[in-house]
């Protein structure tokens, strides 16, 4: 009988140390900030992450690189912590695009990729009343140009019909020219 209790006990006291030892490191670490040293590089060959942020002198974010469910992204951001630039992956591809934060927002939108391995340009603008773009995109059949008005709606189409003639959508109009 002594025995069994002495093997019990040193199964519980074993079973307590692999606990610890699996759960303690998790909650001893946390976030990782890398030293300011002026006259040192550290150099690593690798370094696995789902999350980078590179922030300036005060502590704020102004480059993100990290992963999600379509692949990787980088992120710019500017002084007031607004995003900027942004260059990720999307579920047809890649998508590159700049943005100015004033009123009215400009951005430019490039998207490559998609079932047809299509591509688009947006350029644009955005405000609470109004918005407008001007889009030049590539599909199966050539090149169009798309224009939308101030209201966010579609106005017309330059493009390349199935037939390889030029296509010309009024969409005021709902019939095709």
């Amino acid at each position: 009988m002594i025995k069994l209790r002495e093997r019990l006990c040193f199964m519980l006291v074993g079973g307590l140390l692999v606990v610890t030892g699996q759960l303690l490191p998790n909650f001893l670490s946390g976030d990782v900030n890398a030293e300011e040293k002026e006259s040192e590089i550290a150099e690593f060959e690798t370094i696995r992450c789902k999350k980078l942020s590179i922030i300036n002198q005060v502590g704020n974010d102004m480059l993100i690189m990290e992963t999600d469910k379509h692949g990787g992204s980088i992120s710019i951001i500017d002084n007031l912590g607004v995003k900027n630039g942004y260059f990720r992956n999307d579920q047809d591809g890649g998508v590159f695009g700049i943005l100015s934060r004033k009123t009215p927002m400009s951005r430019v939108h490039m998207s490559f990729g998609g079932v047809e391995n299509t591509a688009f340009v947006s350029v644009g603008y955005q405000s609470e009343e109004k918005n407008g773009s001007l889009i030049l995109s590539h599909d199966s059949n050539g090149g169009s140009i798309t224009f939308i008005d101030k209201g966010g709606m579609y106005a017309g189409t330059y493009g390349i019909n199935d037939n390889g003639g030029l296509a010309i959508y009024d969409f005021s109009n709902p019939r095709k020219n």
